[in-house]
């Protein structure tokens, strides 16, 4: 705003404070939300153009048309790709995702390695188009989608349930590392474990380190069949040690047993610590 660049900092944040507190007078009264920011460290000039957007994508949403894709891109006429030779396809899925671009809408794959040209550029050109969207036009947004929430990927699932474990297991936090873990008997280097036998088991691979240590994932491989799946991956574990300052770091590899849960992603089963890998 021009009009405040010669006021002081600490009267251009009073100003934008006082904006913010009615942008969430709004936001409350009119489409029931909490209150957004007011204790955040984020400054008030920054809040003040994401409330703004907010407000925006609320009105827009009001109104917001059910389009199909194809009918937001202006019925482009896509080539066939069984009238495509492999080593056009690659070419032609820059041209299409530059269309989609046009109209802020953005496509990836996560898992490249697990898509060909040929499955991308046919979802780009057959199954996309025909998806179904609530059009909303606010200047600076964009649309995205991502291969994978169209054909799930195991891999992926995998790597997600993994990382999530993670998390509480390097706090030590039992709890929430339950929420990922199968509700009937587990195993640990082959051999049956209660869920909190388990827990504790596989806590003493890293009971050396106190709550704050770091862990990088690195998976090496994966199979899966219709409801199961294994993973090899290893964590490279590092931080303070227990009681101590110096700082230490461990190798993990481990065997990850999935299994299927209600929500088509993975609860682990079964873990297996491998040894001199």
């Amino acid at each position: 705003m021009s009009s405040n660049k010669n006021y002081s900092e600490d009267a251009k944040n009073f100003f934008f404070n006082e904006d913010n507190k009615k942008k969430n007078k709004i936001l409350k009264e009119k489409y029931g939300m909490s209150s957004i920011g007011e204790s955040d460290e984020t400054p008030p000039e920054v809040m003040d153009k994401f409330l703004e957007h907010i407000i925006a994508f609320e009105e827009e949403w009001g109104h917001a048309e059910q389009k199909k894709v194809i009918e937001v891109l202006g019925f482009p006429k896509f080539k066939r790709a069984s009238a495509l030779k492999q080593d056009e396809l690659e070419k032609e899925i820059y041209e299409v995702l530059a269309k989609y671009s046009t109209y802020n809408i953005n496509i990836d794959v996560l898992e490249k390695d697990d898509v060909s040209n040929e499955e991308f550029y046919r979802f780009l050109t057959e199954e996309l188009p025909e998806h179904e969207t609530d059009l909303i036009s606010i200047p600076g947004m964009t649309t995205n989608y991502i291969y994978e929430e169209f054909h799930p990927s195991n891999k992926l699932n995998a790597k997600d349930v993994i990382e999530w474990f993670s998390f509480p297991l390097l706090k030590k936090n039992k709890k929430d590392m339950k929420i990922h873990l199968s509700k009937s008997m587990l195993t640990f280097n082959r051999k049956k474990k209660s869920r909190t036998a388990f827990m504790n088991e596989i806590l003493q691979l890293i009971d050396e380190f106190e709550t704050d240590a770091k862990n990088k994932i690195k998976f090496k491989s994966f199979e899966f069949d219709n409801t199961t799946g294994s993973v090899h991956v290893q964590f490279i574990i590092s931080g303070k040690r227990s009681k101590h300052s110096n700082q230490i770091k461990k190798v993990l590899n481990l065997i990850f047993e999935l299994e299927k849960n209600d929500y088509d992603g993975f609860d682990i089963k079964g873990c297996t610590v491998l040894q001199g890998k």
